[in-house]
């Protein structure tokens, strides 16, 4: 992924990025295919926690950072 993919907006929006979808700029290259593959390898990947990591997902793209290297050591769930 190249620095250009990064791109980064008004923090202050209150957009809801909404779902991981194709308007994702890391996505918008990935076949409808393709991306449930993704997600299903991140929801084995994660488990139960997958949710959380959706919503911090969902947070960063309202910063219009879109983060499409997920793996446990990018982005680490604390457990309780």
């Amino acid at each position: 992924m190249s620095p250009s993919s990064l791109p980064f907006g008004d923090p202050a929006s209150n957009e809801d990025p909404g779902p991981l979808d194709k308007q994702s700029a890391v996505f918008t290259e990935m076949s409808e295919e393709d991306m449930g593959e993704w997600v299903e390898e991140k929801i084995e990947l994660y488990g139960d926690d997958w949710p959380k990591v959706e919503t911090l997902l969902a947070q960063l793209r309202k910063w219009k950072i879109y983060l499409g290297d997920v793996k446990p050591g990018n982005i680490t769930v604390r457990k309780n």
